[in-house]
């Protein structure tokens, strides 16, 4: 993925491959999680609803070391970090999203969080561009 910045300067994005990430018939609904990462799920939620976000991170990165092909733990990931908007949040939150997006092309969280992490980096444009190509979809 190529990266263009208002200067019109090129920025390399280095992302997982496709292969690397997708599997036959994947999607949301085909990753189903086990009672314990559940259970940390939901406290990553919690926390994420309490304005914990750092923790809220470090919970779901737990669960998705685990269920790295989980698009509900990706998404949840991206939007905190998102939320937390430490220096590289927004960058990481980009590669859950296409993570996210391989996994199930139509998740439509994870194509607006794209765009908000985009848009956070400063990448207006191409921010705009992914809005358009969604939009159209």
């Amino acid at each position: 993925i190529y990266l263009y910045d208002v200067e019109g300067k090129e920025t390399v994005v280095n992302l997982p491959d496709s292969a690397e990430i997708r599997r036959e018939g994947s999607s949301e609904a085909a990753v189903e999680l086990d009672d314990h990462t559940t259970a940390l799920k939901d406290e990553g939620n919690q926390l994420f609803n309490q304005k914990l976000y750092d923790r809220a991170v470090a919970l779901y990165s737990r669960c998705i070391d685990r269920y790295p092909h989980s698009v509900v733990l990706l998404n949840n990931r991206a939007q905190a970090l998102l939320k937390r908007d430490w220096k590289g949040d927004a960058y990481a939150a980009l590669r859950d999203s296409i993570t996210a997006t391989k996994i199930d092309p139509n998740n439509e969280k994870a194509y607006f969080r794209q765009i908000k992490s985009l848009h956070s980096m400063g990448f207006n444009r191409v921010a705009s561009s992914l809005l358009m190509q969604f939009q159209a979809r």
